[in-house]
C-alpha cells in the first residue's frame, strides 16, 4: 500500500455571484464522486477568493482539494489512465475560444489566432457593441464549428475572410506574436 496526500486545484466559473455558490457545490459534488471512484479520502477543501472576469459580470474562484489515496489501488490507476486519455482528447480538439479561427488554422496558438485574440481583447472588449458581438459569437460559433468545422467549404469560405482580416489587423499594428488571453 502506497498512501499519498495529493491536491487538485479546480477553477469554478460562473455567470454571476448569485449562481456561483450553486456552481461551487456542483464542482465539490463532482470532485467527491471522483474521489470515490479513486478510493480516495477527502482531507480538506480550501476556497480561493472570488474574482470577476469578462465584461458581463462573470466570476471565478479556485477550490483546492486535499485528499489521501493509495497510488497502488487499481481504482486510482484506472482513474488516472482515464484522465490522461481525456486530456489527450481535449488537447486534440479546439480550444475554448476563437472557435472558427481555431478550426480554420488548426490551433488556438498560432500567429493568425494570436492576432484575432488580441483584437477581441483590446478592441472589441473596449466597447459595448464589441462585447455584445463577442457574447453573440461565443453563443453561436461553437455550434457552427461542431456542425461544419471539418467541412472543406466552411474552411475555404472562412479562411479567405480571416486571412484578409488578419492581414489588415497586422497592418494596423496588432501583433501576431505569442499571446496570453487578457481577462476582461
Amino acid at each position: 500500500m502506497a498512501k499519498e496526500n495529493k491536491t487538485v486545484t479546480l477553477t469554478v466559473n460562473s455567470t454571476s455571484k448569485l449562481r456561483f455558490m450553486t456552481d461551487r457545490q456542483n464542482a465539490i459534488n463532482d470532485s467527491m464522486e471522483n474521489l470515490n471512484k479513486m478510493g480516495a479520502r477527502l482531507i480538506n477543501i480550501v476556497d480561493g477568493p472570488l474574482q470577476p472576469f469578462g465584461p458581463f459580470g462573470n466570476v471565478y474562484a479556485t477550490l483546492t482539494i486535499l485528499f489521501e489515496v493509495d497510488t497502488e489501488d487499481p481504482r486510482y490507476q484506472a482513474y488516472i489512465k482515464e484522465l490522461e486519455e481525456e486530456t489527450q482528447e481535449k488537447q486534440s480538439q479546439n480550444s475554448g475560444g476563437c472557435y472558427v479561427a481555431t478550426a480554420i488554422y488548426g490551433s488556438y496558438d498560432c500567429p493568425e489566432v494570436w492576432t484575432l485574440r488580441r483584437y477581441r481583447d483590446y478592441r472589441l472588449a473596449e466597447t459595448l457593441p464589441g462585447r455584445l458581438f463577442v457574447a453573440l459569437y461565443y453563443s453561436i460559433s461553437p455550434t457552427l464549428v461542431k456542425w461544419f468545422g471539418e467541412t472543406q467549404w466552411f474552411k475555404k469560405i472562412w479562411k479567405t475572410e480571416l486571412d484578409k482580416m488578419v492581414e489588415r489587423l497586422n497592418r494596423e499594428g496588432i501583433a501576431d506574436t505569442p499571446y496570453q488571453d487578457r481577462q476582461w
